[in-house]
């Protein structure tokens, strides 16, 4: 069985670029920031700087857990938008077709499939609207059958009550004859 390709093929592609993209800048984004927070003097003497070198190392410890952490939310917060904005694309659409198959089951084809163009089903789309204008051939065609089967029939009826026989017996192969048609039609109709 061929595979349907119902979603865009470079959605996968553009999500993993994108959240690579928005963990290479936070990541280098936290690093230049807690080098500048963190750059500082130690001292002038050797003996300064030994005092002051475990007093560093607290600060460094305290600042790298605040900034990595703030980055690491800022990333949280990215990558989600980044996967909403890409889910919005496949899920909006689904529900638009949705409601327009609820429309075709009742018999309304008027509408279209309509997509924005950053949509990602548009194949979906395009084999939707393609079924939707075959059944709305079909249908009219099935409707205009039974509604001449249904004026046949009353004709048929009226030829009966007059006596005319010959007239109703020509009126019922008629209705025999398009019901096989309708019958045929039907039958061609696959899901």
């Amino acid at each position: 069985m061929k595979p349907l390709n119902i979603v865009n093929t470079s959605l996968r592609t553009k999500l993993i670029i994108a959240i690579i993209l928005i963990l290479a800048f936070v990541a280098l984004s936290s690093v230049t920031f807690f080098y500048y927070y963190t750059d500082r003097e130690l001292g002038e003497t050797y003996a300064l700087k030994i005092f002051t070198l475990p007093q560093f190392k607290a600060i460094i410890v305290r600042n790298s857990l605040y900034i990595y952490t703030l980055f690491a939310l800022i990333a949280t917060v990215g990558i989600t938008a980044i996967v909403i904005l890409h889910t919005h694309r496949i899920v909006g659409p689904l529900v638009r077709m949705k409601r327009l198959m609820g429309q075709m089951s009742e018999g309304d084809f008027e509408d279209a499939v309509r997509f924005r163009e950053d949509d990602l089903v548009h194949p979906l789309a395009d084999a939707l609207q393609n079924a939707a204008t075959k059944y709305k051939g079909r249908y009219s065609v099935i409707r205009e059958s039974i509604h001449e089967m249904h004026r046949d029939s009353v004709e048929m009826y009226e030829f009966l009550q007059n006596g005319d026989i010959e007239a109703a017996e020509d009126k019922r192969r008629n209705i025999v004859k398009k019901a096989g048609d309708l019958n045929k039609l039907l039958s061609e109709i696959k899901l």
